[in-house]
């Protein structure tokens, strides 16, 4: 059983761009494909369901059950028109995850899609200092676009997942692709480098949102790893009072 595409309205309205993300490091992309849907609010246009999808469905507060599926939302800004593609997680599947990408390019190039942009995350491991953008793309012609953006270009390395099949297999079906990562440490919800990645997106792409609602995400976030981080400074001064070697006790 093959990816299954089901379409939400009678036709996809014509778009110039794709944007689109899944779950990964840091939440950097998915973040920041939702943050458009929302801001832009886009409207769902398309549906992609995958039998590599765990055999579950999930229940809604409404009490609707429906199973996981990845969309495809149609937005507009001004002059522009573009479509977004996002789903719930990545698919542990290799075949599956060229299935559904191809998919979802197949929708975008019939739509008119003449440029793939994938958002991802660059992940250093430690807190960024900077949050820079790095990017890569599938023409050597793009790249001096990065550059004039601001986007560090990468001169190595690989990009694992769907982020990185959703621009790389553009090409193949005549679309141009380019792919922006946000520094990220990798280990919580870095809305800080999803508005970095927004940012350089429109500075190529020309589509703007309000940032604020992720500022918001961003001061939660950091509100709750330095109350982790205070915790563990606690608990790391309670250990050392009585670690064997100090003399702190008795026997």
């Amino acid at each position: 059983m093959r990816a299954i595409l089901r379409g939400v309205s009678r036709r996809v309205p014509r778009a110039e761009l794709l944007v689109g993300a899944v779950p990964g490091a840091g939440q950097v992309g998915k973040l920041a494909v939702d943050h458009l849907i929302v801001e832009l609010q886009a409207e769902l246009v398309a549906e992609i369901y995958s039998p590599a999808f765990p055999p579950q469905v999930y229940i809604q507060s409404n009490g609707v059950a429906y199973l996981p599926r990845f969309q495809i939302y149609h937005a507009e800004q001004g002059s522009r028109s573009l479509l977004l593609f996002t789903g719930p997680s990545q698919l542990e599947s290799n075949e599956a995850s060229y299935e559904v990408v191809d998919s979802a390019l197949e929708v975008a190039r019939d739509a008119g899609v003449v440029e793939v942009y994938s958002l991802a995350a660059y992940i250093l491991g430690r807190e960024p200092t900077e949050r820079a953008v790095h990017g890569t793309a599938t023409r050597p012609e793009l790249l001096d676009r990065l550059r004039q953006a601001g986007v560090k270009i990468m001169d190595g390395g690989e990009i694992n997942g769907m982020n990185g099949l959703i621009f790389a297999m553009a090409s193949m079906k005549g679309m141009d692709g380019i792919c922006l990562l946000g520094e990220t440490a990798g280990y919580y919800i870095d809305a800080l480098s999803s508005k970095e990645v927004l940012k350089a997106l429109a500075r190529l792409s020309g589509v703007e949102v309000d940032y604020s609602r992720l500022d918001s995400l961003a001061a939660e976030a950091e509100k709750a790893i330095k109350a982790v981080m205070e915790e563990l400074s606690k608990s790391e001064a309670s250990a050392s009072e009585t670690r064997p070697g100090r003399m702190d006790y008795i026997s």
